[in-house]
């Protein structure tokens, strides 16, 4: 419930939010996690989309199965809804 009265509660950003938030974004996508984290050692199966890889991760260690899908195979199917 709104209890203030200027422009209909709506939230003005500043600069300065807008700098922040900026910088809590880059930090976010820094911290993702993607196919450079890990050393992949070989592929363990092929299918329609893609392929499953296993990999070990570089900071642990452990050893994980990763599969990568191509998004542009994925969309071009006809059976895909968007």
């Amino acid at each position: 419930m709104c209890v203030r009265s200027d422009s209909c509660c709506t939230v003005h950003l500043t600069i300065e939010n807008y700098i922040a938030d900026t910088a809590v974004v880059e930090e976010l996508k820094r911290l993702r996690v993607g196919i450079s984290d890990f050393d992949v050692k070989g592929i363990i199966g092929r299918g329609h989309f893609g392929e499953i890889q296993v990999a070990h991760e570089h900071g642990t260690n452990n050893v994980y199965a990763l599969k990568i899908i191509h998004k542009s195979d994925v969309l071009s199917q006809q059976n895909v809804s968007h």
